[in-house]
């Protein structure tokens, strides 16, 4: 073998190890964890409760949840919303059907018809939908069901108006190996999708894994985590057209997952601080994955929670509710009430 030959050879392994080791870096996985605890309380009765959302009319929350595992090996999987109750032992079921499989979910309220709740849900690896139930006092009905060939891997969707909504796909082409090879190389092909008068049609394509999804009070803002990148975008948006122009991104230093609003207007977000470590414990749950929230507050971060994994693994949303705080995950088999703290300390 010629020496130019050997030449090449070390530079293209030189060239494919700095590359590993950036993208190690860059998942988290070389940074200290130090455990920032809450007092909290396990609740049980349902496996995965991946979203976590509050209606404060009725003073209750509500929870998606599937047995992801299950669904990932394509063996029958368990899905069903549920609303909880601040005091309650478990959850009360609310709704289950076959090919149900909720993701992320949206409440919206505006005072002038029933409450809505939008549901992201996987009929099967490779079909999907949005399902908009109406809620009231005793339960949900399920009103209506929207599909679309753009809808390739919705994760979380977010209502602004009355049948006007904005749906993440996390990736921009449906399950395989290639939406793998995005997350490892840090491709931005996510995508926000926009829906009004019947209508899906992409409004944004540049995003690197683009998770949780939700909106200022008033519809001018869009809050959108970017879970490879580890920062969350904020849009302007037009309300005559649905456009969304890019005004603000804000580093989060941890994998952005669900966006949940206070009614301050601080955001809280569950995230997964070592990137690698999660794709382990999805594969392997002896492996646990760390679980964070953070909370954004006039553009400054500060961390709320940190645990190694012991007590809940891979963390995917943090809803404040009165003085507490519900964290969700992807894989559990409950959730955690904890009490909100009064001061977070800053993020690391």
């Amino acid at each position: 073998m010629s020496k130019r030959v050997l030449w090449v050879l070390l530079a293209l392994v030189t060239i494919a190890a700095a590359f590993a080791f950036d993208n190690v870096r860059r998942a988290g996985e070389l940074s200290e964890l130090t455990p920032h605890p809450l007092d909290c309380r396990s609740v049980s009765g349902l496996i995965g409760p991946e979203d976590i959302t509050v209606d404060r009319g009725r003073d209750v929350a509500y929870v998606s949840a599937t047995d992801a595992r299950a669904f990932m090996k394509q063996q029958p999987a368990f899905g069903a919303l549920y609303r909880y109750k601040l005091g309650d032992a478990k959850p009360a079921q609310l709704y289950t059907a076959d090919r149900f499989h909720p993701h992320g979910i949206g409440f919206y309220s505006d005072g002038t018809g029933p409450d809505l709740l939008y549901v992201v849900n996987h009929e099967t690896e490779t079909a999907h939908a949005i399902e908009v139930f109406e809620v009231n006092d005793s339960g949900v009905s399920h009103v209506q069901t929207l599909r679309d060939a753009r809808l390739v891997s919705p994760n979380d969707v977010v209502a602004v108006r009355r049948g006007e909504l904005y749906v993440t796909n996390d990736h921009g082409i449906n399950r395989g190996p290639g939406q793998l090879i995005d997350d490892l190389s840090r491709r931005e092909r996510g995508q926000i999708l926009h829906f009004k008068s019947g209508k899906f049609r992409l409004v944004a394509s540049d995003l690197a894994y683009a998770n949780g999804i939700n909106a200022k009070p008033d519809g001018s803002e869009l809050y959108v985590g970017e879970t490879s990148r580890r920062r969350m975008r904020i849009y302007a948006r037009d309300a005559s057209s649905g456009g969304i122009t890019l005004r603000q991104t804000i580093e989060l230093g941890t994998g952005t997952d669900n966006i949940e609003l206070a009614p301050d207007g601080s955001l809280y977000i569950g995230a997964h601080p070592k990137l690698l470590t999660f794709l382990r414990h999805l594969s392997d749950p002896k492996v646990l994955s760390p679980s964070e929230v953070v909370r954004v507050v006039d553009g400054k971060l500060e961390q709320v929670f940190l645990d190694l994994g012991g007590q809940l693994s891979a963390s995917t949303v943090a809803a404040p509710y009165h003085d507490r705080l519900l964290i969700g995950s992807v894989f559990a088999d409950h959730f955690l009430d904890c009490e909100l703290p009064g001061k977070a300390r800053p993020a690391p």
